[in-house]
């Protein structure tokens, strides 16, 4: 019994940390994909930055070409291409666009210039390149009049009889482009940028007025993502990625977006300081964090307590098993263990009490069944004191047995002196037989001649005057 209460504990721990590892498991992995998720949401938020901002170019860059178109076509009308009134229209020009003023581009490579005369550009623009790409905005160029500053001429043909006889265009400076972006975004931190796939020229750094080239450091620092090598490769290629970056301005790490842009060979890209577009990421973690260590410690704490419970309650079914409920001493099947299984008691010094208790059934019939129940508890507890818990025996309603083992027999008949005069104390009386054995008898025998002594002494207790068997005295 004692044995099948142990493996049922034994399974229940095993079940109850196989519980705690599935769910430790499962929340490890839940929390995972969370942060995960949360991950993919920051990048996704910086893609669709990057596309917001590729968006708006697209769009002031549309809007200046329709107002080019207007312009076009009104100096298209004009007998002279390079009249006065052109003249005076590319002196008059003003728009709240990004083109900083417009210039027409003439063959024989000349260039109508604001407030000025004529330019020879030979060597430096060419009418025929320019005419044969029509419509078109270019990449990063030296500027005409300011060889340290980089412009983008917006064309379109001005064309006469369904011929282009000049190539109206509106010149961007890039020192200003910055000031038309939409940066009110992640806390005003975010840097846009526009690279020329082809060279790695930026067209756009709204961190820097001076320009430079994406590839000017070899070498960056990265966090995660993508490696140096793969991200010039994904922005020759014009194909997205993303990384955690240092910046050569701040000295900070920062989440890096590209992706190609829909305006010629470009690629458009943000930079935004990692504790501010990871920020939900790093709120999430610390949430999960205090979730797995809460849950770590409420499932331990539980562990814990069900261990000692468990204990507590395989400790009781292992007394309820060995114990008589009524008296507390052990029962007789614990009795029948310890003959089986101790092979070696018949070899020890052994000393064995077999005692009846007088009087119960009289008793149950006369004052009830309550009173017998007293009167059995009254003579175990006087046992137990005198004997101790585990050497007292109930083996029957009102038989008891007492093994004691390497004890002389002249202290263990003191000791049964002592207990039947506590029994005797309380109005109770009791027969006894007892004797030792010090391995020249079995058990069994010794326990034969225990009981055999028992049953004289209780013949001589009821002959003698007024033990009468019908009543208790």
């Amino acid at each position: 019994m004692k044995r099948s209460f142990t493996i049922s504990y034994n399974k229940k721990v095993k079940i109850t940390v196989l519980v705690i590892l599935a769910l430790f498991a499962l929340s490890g992995f839940v929390s995972y994909k969370i942060r995960s998720l949360e991950e993919e949401a920051a990048w996704y938020a910086l893609n669709r930055s990057a596309t917001r901002i590729n968006d708006e170019l697209s769009r002031r860059i549309d809007i200046d070409r329709e107002v080019l178109l207007t312009f076009a076509n009104i100096i298209s009308k004009q007998d002279n291409i390079d009249s006065p009134l052109t003249q005076e229209i590319i002196d008059d020009f003003s728009a709240n666009t990004l083109m900083e003023h417009i210039a027409l581009l003439l063959p024989g490579d000349k260039v109508l210039w604001p407030h000025q005369a004529p330019i020879n550009a030979k060597g430096i623009l060419s009418f025929e390149e320019e005419a044969k790409h029509g419509m078109h905005i270019t990449d990063r160029l030296v500027d005409l009049r300011d060889r340290n500053n980089f412009i983008l001429r917006n064309f379109v043909p001005v064309q006469k009889n369904g011929k282009t006889v000049a190539m109206l265009y509106g010149v961007i400076n890039l020192r200003t482009l910055p000031a038309f972006m939409n940066q009110n975004i992640y806390q005003g931190q975010a840097v846009y940028f526009i690279i020329d796939g082809d060279n790695g020229d930026f067209i756009l750094n709204t961190h820097r007025s001076k320009l430079g080239n994406m590839w000017d450091v070899a070498e960056r620092e990265i966090k995660s993502g993508d490696s140096n090598e793969v991200m010039r490769a994904k922005l020759a290629e014009g194909q997205s990625g993303y990384n955690i970056i240092k910046s050569v301005i701040s000295g900070q790490f920062g989440c890096f977006y590209y992706k190609p842009s829909t305006i010629n060979n470009w690629r458009v890209a943000i930079l935004v300081p990692e504790k501010i577009a990871l920020s939900r990421v790093y709120q999430t973690n610390k949430l999960l964090l205090f979730f797995l260590i809460a849950e770590f410690i409420m499932l331990v704490g539980y562990f814990i307590w069900l261990q000692r419970t468990s204990r507590k309650e395989l400790q009781i079914q292992q007394r309820l098993a060995d114990r008589d409920l009524l008296t507390g001493c052990l029962n007789r099947n614990c009795f029948e263990k310890l003959l089986a299984q101790d092979t070696d008691l018949n070899k020890k010094h052994i000393s064995c009490i077999y005692m009846d208790v007088n009087g119960l059934h009289e008793l149950n019939n006369t004052q009830g069944h309550a009173a017998g129940d007293k009167m059995l508890q009254v003579v175990a507890k006087e046992l137990q004191k005198v004997f101790g818990e585990n050497d007292v025996y109930r083996i029957g309603g009102d038989e008891f047995v007492v093994i004691i083992i390497d004890k002389e027999d002249k202290d263990v008949e003191q000791l049964l002196t002592e207990a039947i005069a506590a029994i005797k104390a309380q109005n109770y009386f009791v027969s006894t037989g007892h004797c030792h054995s010090h391995g020249e008898i079995s058990i069994d025998e010794l326990l034969k001649m225990a009981e055999k002594r028992m049953y004289d002494d209780k013949r001589d207790f009821y002959s003698r005057a007024g033990n009468d068997r019908r009543a208790r005295s």
